[in-house]
């Protein structure tokens, strides 16, 4: 959980840095879907939403269907700003 939540953090924080600065609303899908985690999730984004200004809609996402769903949001050009997910999901 420890490294979910380091890695979450510096997502977002490169978000913010590579352009997310002109975006009123980020868009982060997770594979981390569990309430717990969710919450976890929700704590850290409300730090940075108050850090920055910005607002993040989080966007739970089954980890069996990433791959699809953004295989068909590429399609669509409608990829979300974040996206956490495991190495196994960018590699095929």
């Amino acid at each position: 959980m420890k490294r979910t939540t380091t890695l979450m953090a510096g997502l977002l924080a490169t978000t913010f840095i590579a352009g997310a600065a002109s975006a009123d609303t980020i868009r982060f899908w997770t594979v981390e879907v569990q309430p717990e985690r969710i919450a976890v999730q929700e704590e850290m984004i409300a730090g940075f939403e108050a850090a920055t200004g910005h607002t993040v809609e989080i966007i739970p996402v089954e980890e069996s269907d990433i791959q699809t769903r953004a295989t068909a949001a590429f399609a669509a050009g409608d990829l979300p700003d974040v996206i956490n997910l495991t190495v196994n999901h960018i590699l095929p």
